[in-house]
């Protein structure tokens, strides 16, 4: 409304004192921003609101901006705001805070409430004579996090579906101490802006220097619409590499540095066969575990019915290290040989032959990972240490049973093949 009830779309003049009702509607969409309810969006998402003494609002008309002031009484939906037109004119707009909120600038609270400067309303197209209505631009989510003596430090939430990617970051001040249980889940909200994408949340630790404990993602795209709180199912923060560390090539996956068995990148070390997770003298059919009596029967991972990749429990990487590690797929494996993603080097690492794989993507391009040209075992004895590498992925050979995909390299080429699953080859493990 103008003073004196100006007609609808009535004009006005730069310096014209006017007063403004400023409000919200009934719906999650047209609420305001001084609490979230932080319930599931199919239930009463609504942010509850009043206007508190001293608040302001931004009017805009072009690019000329003016502070109005709220001149009625604090703690109604709706309040009177007071100030003068920045230009003439016959439509503006309103923002609300007065500067839009720094995202990067995050606030956890155990109270379900988030500041009014964390969030930003906005009314476009206004004119005299009416009440304007503010429209949430911001999203929540609510990331529901437990863990067995964890203590949360920082989240880091990123857009991936944006180009560049985009992240947003929540420091919990003094760390938080998390629930133990999925019941006792402790919750987090963050401001996001509304849109649909993908997103990862990397969960770090209160330390000084602080370490990333703990990251998911979307697998599907998520929708976090204006106005509302997108209630997240409870994740477990625990460390999914468990002490092993780790390079990331920009791939789909992170490799470890080491072999299962090593300490160091160059480290032949353990040797497996194929869907077997420990490691024994002789290498050959009459000691494979996926077999009958006659050696040629293969009773879990067979073409046409059976498994062709993994299972967790078959797989000497998980078994081994535990945490997300397991054996790469082929298509994993892939990616290293890959020109537009990794360069191959036939190099020496500490008196060690191998392949060095460096990254070529953007980002990660100083980032690589050393497979040791460790050769393999048939029967009793190693062949091809020092001079040829072989190492598992975890995908059955597409042309016949009793072979699995494996990655072959020596002085000059780096490529593609398949290995009886009897025979023991080194692991490099991976971990999303």
């Amino acid at each position: 409304n103008a003073l004196n009830n100006a007609p609808e779309g009535t004009p006005f003049k730069e310096g014209q004192q006017v007063t403004l009702t400023v409000g919200t509607g009934d719906n999650a969409n047209q609420a305001a921003p001084r609490k979230v309810a932080g319930r599931d969006n199919t239930t009463d998402n609504r942010i509850d609101f009043t206007w508190e003494e001293g608040d302001k609002i931004l009017v805009k008309v072009g690019d000329k901006t003016a502070e109005f002031t709220l001149s009625s009484e604090p703690g109604l939906n709706e309040g009177e705001f007071v100030g003068t037109m920045p230009a003439a004119g016959s439509t503006f707009d309103i923002q609300y805070p007065v500067e839009a909120p720094d995202l990067s600038a995050q606030v956890y609270s155990t109270t379900k409430t988030i500041p009014a400067d964390k969030m930003l309303f906005t009314a476009t197209n206004c004119t005299l004579g009416v009440n304007a209505t503010l429209q949430a631009q911001y999203a929540m989510v609510q990331l529901n996090l437990f863990g067995t003596d964890k203590t949360v430090g920082k989240i880091v939430f990123t857009n991936k579906t944006a180009n560049p990617a985009v992240s947003y970051t929540l420091t919990c001040t003094g760390g938080v101490a998390i629930g133990t249980t999925s019941a006792e889940a402790t919750p987090f909200y963050m401001v996001v802006p509304a849109s649909t994408y993908l997103f990862e949340a990397e969960i770090y630790d209160n330390a000084t220097t602080p370490a990333k404990i703990c990251s998911f993602a979307t697998s599907a795209a998520k929708t976090f619409t204006a106005g509302e709180c997108l209630n997240m199912p409870a994740k477990e923060v625990a460390d999914p590499y468990n002490g092993h560390a780790y390079v990331d090539l920009g791939l789909s996956v992170k490799w470890a540095t080491c072999n299962v068995g090593a300490t160091t990148p160059e480290g032949y070390d353990d040797y497996f066969a194929w869907g077997e997770t420990s490691t024994k003298t002789t290498y050959d059919w009459s000691t494979y575990f996926d077999t009958n009596d006659d050696g040629l029967t293969f009773q879990k991972y067979y073409l046409d019915g059976g498994k062709t990749v993994l299972d967790p429990e078959d797989d000497a990487a998980h078994v081994n290290w535990g945490g997300s590690w397991r054996m790469p797929t082929k298509a994993e494996m892939d990616e290293l040989l890959d020109g537009s993603k990794c360069a191959k080097e036939w190099t020496t690492l500490n008196n060690v032959n191998g392949y060095k794989f460096t990254s070529l993507v953007s980002g990660y391009e100083n980032n690589s990972i050393f497979l040791p040209a460790a050769g393999y075992y048939n029967g009793s004895s190693r062949a091809g240490a020092g001079s040829i590498g072989f190492y598992w992925s975890s995908s059955l050979y597409d042309d016949y049973s009793g072979s699995a995909y494996r990655l072959y390299f020596n002085s000059s080429s780096v490529v593609w093949g398949n290995f009886y699953r009897s025979y023991g080859l080194p692991v490099r493990p991976v971990c999303k």
